[in-house]
């Protein structure tokens, strides 16, 4: 995608927070470094950085203990929100005062502020990704707003469609107890053409929410187009969720969180990294929203039908997810991605001289 130069005046004046879902040391880490460029005391746009403590790790919680060190508590903010502080939460989910992710989300209430809600494993931010989502976000065209997520159940289908997708092979078979079996995948085309790896237009398409394989050929892709300076394949301009050929979905949603399920239907979408501002929560049912995961059932889907407010994303923005948890696993015993892009952290030109060694 095309770099240039932002000085971000038209946003000097306005309160801008990212909230970062944490976490795992080892994704922050990759993470931290765009942050930290992004930060306005480096010329960027974020005023302050919010800790939500979700499940976070001994390397989590040292790396965001040198945030702090780095910054002070004016920039970077802590909040527990662990299951182990909250464990009665889930018995309690009508109750407000006990409901964890209730008190996240609505804790968010400073009425002129864009929040940038960000999971820890997000690892990678285009230069000015940030600054454009508040961007669209002060438009008011939508009433969330969402990165273009490399690795995402929805957006995957749109970036297949645009060729972005590049043919990729394993360089290995692999056996699921061999650990050696790290290597890149070779590239065998342009275009990912092989119907093995089809991303489907759906919420909880198996390409990508059941097959690690088909994240390894969206993050090898990726990597490709990063190398080559081709990630413009990536920008689809700006698309409507709401409209795009996913809201007439239904299916079943579990709660992991309490063995509840109910019925769940509208235009969902992964909420890796969006913008939002404390308004747009007026209405959440947050006797539904238990743990992570179901804020995302909630936000993608009932609480915009309710509120009548559609969920954009930005091609602009540009941002990947590592994986997600059914993902998780494989990714990591049979490809070197996460090290790759920990190396691209440390070695960019816009990260290196923000990244914790």
């Amino acid at each position: 995608m095309a770099d240039y130069e932002d000085d971000y005046s038209d946003l000097s004046a306005v309160p801008i927070a990212a909230v970062v879902f944490s976490g795992r040391g080892s994704r922050l880490r990759v993470l931290l470094p765009y942050l930290r460029r992004d930060l306005r005391v480096n010329n960027g746009v974020l005023d302050r950085i919010i800790f939500a403590l979700i499940r976070p790790d001994d390397s989590a919680m040292q790396l965001i203990g040198r945030m702090r060190s780095l910054y002070g508590d004016s920039v970077i903010k802590v909040r527990d929100y662990t299951q182990e502080t909250w464990k009665d939460s889930a018995l309690h989910a009508g109750d407000l005062a006990r409901n964890r992710m209730a008190q996240l989300y609505t804790s968010l209430n400073e009425t002129r502020t864009v929040y940038l809600k960000i999971d820890d494993d997000i690892v990678y931010l285009a230069r000015h990704a940030l600054a454009e989502l508040v961007r669209e976000k002060l438009r008011d065209r939508c009433m969330f707003v969402s990165g273009n997520i490399v690795n995402h159940a929805i957006l995957s289908a749109v970036h297949q469609e645009r060729g972005a997708h590049r043919a990729f092979e394993p360089a290995t078979d692999f056996d699921q107890d061999n650990k050696e079996s790290r290597s890149p995948w070779i590239r065998t085309g342009d275009v990912n053409f092989d119907p093995s790896y089809v991303f489907e237009r759906h919420p909880m398409g198996s390409c990508v929410l059941r097959r690690w394989d088909c994240a390894a050929i969206a993050h090898e892709s990726f990597l490709d187009r990063e190398k080559d300076g081709s990630l413009c394949a990536f920008d689809f301009g700006w698309l409507d969720f709401n409209r795009a050929g996913f809201r007439e979905h239904t299916y079943v949603h579990l709660s992991p969180w309490v063995g509840h399920t109910w019925e769940a239907k509208g235009a969902r979408w992964s909420i890796n990294l969006f913008a939002f501002r404390a308004a747009d929560m007026r209405g959440v049912d947050w006797s539904r929203v238990y743990g992570p995961g179901d804020d995302e059932e909630e936000f993608g889907g009932a609480h915009g039908e309710r509120r009548g407010g559609h969920a954009c994303a930005l091609g602009r923005s540009l941002a990947v997810h590592f994986s997600y948890n059914t993902q998780e696993a494989r990714l990591l015993r049979h490809t070197d991605l996460l090290d790759r892009y920990t190396a691209l952290a440390a070695s960019g030109d816009t990260t290196r001289e923000f990244f914790m060694h």
